[in-house]
C-alpha cells in the first residue's frame, strides 16, 4: 500500500485496526439524554448509539395545521386538544406528526451547533476521548510517562472529513472499501 497512491499505509492501517480494538473493547457510546430508560446501557458502536438517539430522543412532533415543532408526543397532543380541538384526536394521528429532528442541533457537552450528520461524528468523538482518558498513562519509548492516554492512538484519526468517514467504516458504523 503506498500512501502516494491515496490509500493508507500499512501503519496507519495497523493504527486504525489498534483503535478500533480498544474502543470496542472500551465501548464508549453512552446515551445522552438525562431521561432515558436505556440510560444504563452502553453501545457497542456508534452506528447503534446514535440510531437509539435518533430513534428515541431526537424527535419532534409537527403540527400540520400551524407547523410548530413539540418535544414529545403528550406535549403534541395537548397542543391538538388546546389549540385544534376541531380536529378529531387519535394515537395514529400523534404517531404520524413523529419526525426524526433534521435541522442543526447543540452537542449536549460544549454546546457547539451541528447537523444531525455532524453530530454524530462530534459527540462519538466526544465519548471516544472521555473513554480513553479512563486508561491508565503509558510510559513513553524514552521512559516518560505520556500524559495524553488518546496520543497512542491519535495517529488513526485526522481531524478532516474523509479520515472520520474512514474511522467509521473500519469500527462497522458504515461500508468501506481499503483499496
Amino acid at each position: 500500500m503506498s500512501d502516494s497512491a491515496g490509500t493508507f499505509g500499512m501503519h496507519s492501517l495497523t493504527a486504525m485496526v489498534c483503535r478500533k480494538h480498544v474502543l470496542r473493547d472500551l465501548r464508549p457510546y453512552v446515551c445522552t439524554s438525562e431521561f432515558c430508560l436505556r440510560s444504563e446501557d452502553i453501545f457497542s458502536s456508534r452506528r447503534e448509539w446514535f440510531e437509539h438517539e435518533r430513534g428515541v430522543h431526537r424527535r419532534a412532533w409537527h403540527c400540520d395545521a400551524c407547523e410548530t415543532p413539540h418535544c414529545s408526543a403528550e406535549e403534541f397532543a395537548q397542543h391538538l386538544r388546546t389549540r385544534h380541538a376541531d380536529v378529531v384526536y387519535s394515537d395514529a394521528l400523534v404517531q404520524r406528526a413523529e419526525k426524526a429532528i433534521e435541522h442543526e442541533q447543540s452537542c449536549p457537552l460544549c454546546r457547539e451547533s451541528h447537523t444531525p450528520r455532524s453530530l454524530r461524528s462530534h459527540l462519538g468523538r466526544h465519548m471516544q476521548q472521555i473513554a480513553l482518558f479512563t486508561l491508565p498513562v503509558a510510559a513513553g519509548a524514552d521512559g516518560e510517562e505520556d500524559s495524553d492516554p488518546e496520543s497512542a492512538l491519535s495517529e488513526a484519526e485526522d481531524s478532516d472529513a474523509e479520515t472520520s468517514d474512514l474511522a467509521d467504516a473500519v469500527s462497522g458504523d458504515s461500508p468501506a472499501v481499503i483499496v
